[in-house]
């Protein structure tokens, strides 16, 4: 390739070459690609410099999942709480979608789980005929 000059310029990924660098020699371009402009500017091939970082993983998320699960098969009036605040926990995380299956889990947990059904029940039969709660 070459400028308006008719001078050879060389085109590498990553760097910013100018004319008055069509040497070769690479003095003048960045070679971490800071200033570099255009098409595959602060290109690094793997394993040469800076990696990109990983996305975060969702662990609050998957922590609310596992203890609905838990909830659904074993001890719910433990699980289903801790499944609960997990997943609103997991939710302001930005983590919607496992803060949603978190939630799921919690009340197929509370759904199986004969003792919470009962606390619920006893509620509903208390305030069905009017008895005062006590504060």
């Amino acid at each position: 390739m070459a400028d308006e000059d008719g001078k050879q310029i060389e085109l590498r990924m990553g760097k910013s070459v100018t004319a008055d660098d069509a040497d070769g020699s690479g003095a003048g371009a960045n070679p971490s690609g800071a200033e570099a402009s255009g098409p595959g500017a602060g290109y690094a091939p793997h394993g040469a410099g800076a990696t990109m970082a990983e996305p975060p993983k969702p662990v609050m998320g998957w922590i609310a999942v596992a203890a609905g699960l838990l909830a659904i098969f074993f001890n719910g009036v433990v699980f289903v709480p801790i499944a609960i605040v997990c997943s609103i926990i997991a939710l302001f995380m930005g983590q919607g979608m496992w803060a949603f299956l978190g939630f799921l889990t919690a009340f197929a947990g509370l759904l199986t789980s004969p003792v919470l059904l009962t606390i619920l029940g006893l509620g509903a039969l208390a305030a069905w005929f009017g008895f005062p709660v006590p504060s």
